[in-house]
């Protein structure tokens, strides 16, 4: 740098400082944890894998009493657990597009409250298929001790050829005039310039330094059109992005109570969290030389697709579940050694990076096969959240108190499960010795002694049957007693999972009588709502947890421009195409929370629930009082027909163009005003009141500090609140009428009995009879 010349760049170089000494250092540290932590679990993992087992309805046969006796596969396990994620899936589901919603904590923030919540509804549900990530999350949460969801910003990108077809060259254009034109078309605010003279050959710079220049070739094809071939690298995915991790692939030391990070304010973290996943060898490469992973040397990738064959010893449990389901665990490796699939362990620790550095919070990713340190960074640099925090959320079906590891249903139903089982194969076993029973025979009688079996219509020559041959007569009691204990164990096995004949929509045996109303039905099904509610809670804490690393996550990578589009209903005269600037306009402090309920899981339930609101909501005394106004009863007829599953739209017109504008107040206004902004929305305290409000700004001080166009914006706004309020006065004068007819009729209650207005009849008098010729007389002039 010459001298007094100012440097204008100063790249950060990450970890790369890092000596080969330390990188080995860090690298046995994490496969160490992982081989004492999975080493741990040996015996966990043995019960888990038989209670997975029996889910799957696995049997090994059995060999006692007697050789291939009953193993019945009893589905019990299986039910209760797909219904129990069918609800959960459900609940989430209906409740789409505000499953979790964004609320603001300060007020400036409010109006970007619909922004954020949908970005996070279409970066979830649409870019990355939430629906399959939802069945996931119920599974995990349902089946296993504990499910974790890990959450992180993923960009990848693929090399791609794209091909468009135009028309063919005109013969007065010279073949690179018309090729220039084309490149025109498509990026006339780039830098292209060709490659050849004839023009076949073109490259474009983009204006982007992180994409690299764009390769175009054009051809003809016998028809004379032209193709335009692109090379360039296109993004397959850039977002938040939601892994649900399987329970044996979150490494955690033994006694941990959650997996973040330990301290004063959560004494049960833990210390390191190891997740663990199977990448390919090309992976890895490509990670490589995106610059990601930093640390890896040239030579070990060489060592990678040379490895013989996967450490198959560090997964036994994949292994025994292949072995179970029949699959062959010794496949033989793959032809293309770049498919290989190798292990590799993200570790969330506690540690220096540098030897006489101070103790950070850190993320390592290492390859187990090789114990290669791939990339190490500082948490709070690869995960930006506001407060630090590891990426990943957890649930648990039941809780228990200071372990991470909770009661998952099939360990609460397990041992009914067994139980059932043997109940089950006995009473088989005891109807087959009851249909083909044990049998004596004399042994100096005629009958050979060797292996002899009956069946219907066999004979058998015996010089005295009645004393030769003797079949015991077995009693039917072992079969009897076996029903009986079903029933018992099946009244059990509701209680304790709040899953019987209600839930599945049949009526229970002997409570016919209870549930001939739908006031009885109601009321019986509310009294199993309190352990479900709570089991909905726990899930839904868990995905507003990963709403909320998402939003997060935006702040930080979102790319300026992102485009989408709303899913689901959209309102009449909204926009449904969305687009965020940059990363600001989402910015701010939000708390995010879930609306689902035990309704939500129950199309029905949801659409009785708004069938009685809408009977409480639309009733004259509640238009008469005020309570009840035109936007809440349209709210009210378009909830619910989104629960009948059609569009609202097609059958519904606003009230007003209001109804879809927020609330504000007066002085919320004002502040606009004063921002140069147009206050869009409608008046909180009512148009009198607001009205009120903006004349007494008038006659302040501060109204002439006001520029004129900020003027000219007050004058506009106020003559708006006015127009809303002479329509209402309109509204009311119109309903005030129509009430005054409705109490004038003749017939009606309240009606004094006069002629509506324009009747040809003159009102009658005191103590004047109508004339009984007139049809409502009851005369004889009445119709027949």
């Amino acid at each position: 740098m010459a001298k007094g010349e100012v440097r204008r760049e100063r790249i950060r170089r990450g970890t790369t400082s890092l000596t080969k000494k330390r990188r080995m250092e860090l690298a046995n540290r994490v496969v160490d944890f992982y081989q004492e932590d999975t080493e741990a679990r040996t015996a966990e993992r043995s019960v888990r894998l038989q209670r997975y087992a029996k889910y799957r309805q696995w049997t090994s046969g059995k060999t006692f009493p007697w050789e291939n006796s009953s193993d019945q596969s009893v589905p019990d396990l299986t039910e209760a657990s797909l219904r129990t994620q069918d609800t959960l899936h459900n609940a989430v589901m209906s409740g789409r597009p505000e499953v979790v919603v964004a609320r603001a904590l300060l007020e400036k923030d409010e109006e970007k409250v619909d922004l954020i919540n949908s970005l996070s509804d279409t970066q979830f549900f649409v870019e990355q298929n939430g629906e399959k990530v939802i069945e996931e999350m119920a599974e995990e949460f349902t089946n296993e001790p504990s499910c974790s969801v890990f959450v992180s910003w993923v960009k990848e990108e693929r090399n791609a050829r794209v091909i468009r077809s135009f028309d063919p060259i005109p013969d007065e254009i010279e073949p690179r005039v018309y090729f220039r034109q084309l490149i025109l078309q498509e990026w006339a605010d780039n830098f292209f310039v060709p490659l050849d003279d004839e023009g076949w050959e073109w490259s474009v710079e983009h204006d982007k330094e992180d994409k690299e220049d764009t390769k175009v070739s054009f051809y003809t094809l016998p028809s004379g059109e032209v193709e335009m071939v692109l090379d360039e690298i296109q993004t397959v995915f850039d977002g938040p992005r939601a892994f649900v991790k399987s329970y044996e692939d979150v490494i955690t030391p033994p006694r941990v109570s959650n997996l973040q990070i330990p301290g004063p304010s959560n004494p049960g973290g833990a210390s390191h969290v190891i997740l663990v996943d199977y990448p390919t060898v090309d992976e890895i490469r490509r990670l490589k030389e995106s610059g990601r992973y930093d640390l890896i040397p040239d030579d070990h990738m060489e060592r990678l697709v040379n490895i013989n064959s996967r450490r198959w010893d560090e997964e036994q449990e994949k292994r025994q579940k292949d072995t179970m389901q029949g699959v062959n665990e010794d496949r033989p490796q793959p032809r293309d050694k770049r498919h290989k699939v190798i292990t590799r362990l993200t570790c969330f620790d506690i540690v220096n990076l540098k030897e006489d550095g101070p103790l950070e919070d850190v993320v390592f990713w290492v390859l187990l096969e090789t114990k290669t340190l791939l990339r190490a960074t500082r948490l709070s640099e690869e995960y930006p959240f506001k407060t630090p925090r590891r990426p990943l959320a957890e649930g648990t079906y039941l809780p228990v108190k200071g372990r991470r590891s909770g009661i998952s249903l099939l360990e609460l139903m397990e041992g009914l499960h067994d139980w059932m089982k043997e109940t089950i194969d006995q009473a088989v076993d005891a109807g087959t010795l009851t249909n083909t029973p044990f049998w004596f025979y004399r042994a100096s009688s005629s009958v050979k002694p060797e292996t002899i079996r009956l069946g219907p219509g066999d004979g058998m020559p015996l010089n005295d049957p009645q004393n030769d041959i003797n079949f015991p007569n077995l009693p039917n009691a072992g079969q009897a007693f076996g029903f009986n204990m079903l029933t018992v164990i099946q009244q059990i096995r509701e209680r304790l999972s709040l899953l019987g004949d209600i839930q599945a929509g049949r009526v229970p045996q002997g409570k016919s009588s209870a549930l001939r109303t739908v006031g009885g039905l109601q009321t019986l099904l509310s009294q199993g709502e309190a352990r479900p509610e709570r089991v909905l809670r726990r899930f839904f804490m868990m995905l507003t947890d990963v709403f909320r690393m998402y939003h997060e996550l935006n702040v930080r990578f979102l790319p300026d421009g992102k485009e989408f589009r709303v899913s689901g209903f959209v309102q009449p005269r909204e926009n449904p195409y969305r687009k965020v600037s940059n990363s600001r306009e989402i910015e701010g402090s939000y708390s995010f929370d879930f609306q689902a309920n035990v309704q939500n899981a129950s199309r029905q339930s949801k659409q009785q629930a708004l069938e009685q609101l809408l009977s409480i909501a639309a009733s004259p005394l509640s238009f008469q009082t005020g309570i009840m106004q035109p936007d809440g009863l349209y709210n009210i007829l378009v909830d619910s027909t989104r629960s009948l599953g059609q569009d609202p739209n097609r059958y519904f017109t606003p009230p007003t163009p209001e109804v879809f504008r927020k609330s504000i107040m007066a002085e919320d206004a004002i502040d606009m005003i004063l921002d140069s902004q147009v206050p869009i929305g409608k008046p909180l305290e009512g148009p009198e009141l607001h009205l009120e409000k903006l004349q007494a700004f008038i006659e302040m001080d501060e109204f002439g500090l006001l520029s004129k166009e900020q003027v000219e914006l007050f004058r506009q706004y106020t003559q708006q609140v006015a127009a809303l309020g002479q329509q209402m006065q309109q509204r009311l004068a119109e309903q005030a009428a129509a009430q005054q007819a409705q109490q004038q009729r003749p017939g009606t209650i309240g009606g004094n009995g006069a002629a509506p207005p324009g009747s040809a009849q003159p009102p009658l008098q005191n103590n004047e009879l109508a004339d009984e010729q007139l049809p409502s007389a009851g005369g004889g002039g009445q119709a027949r």
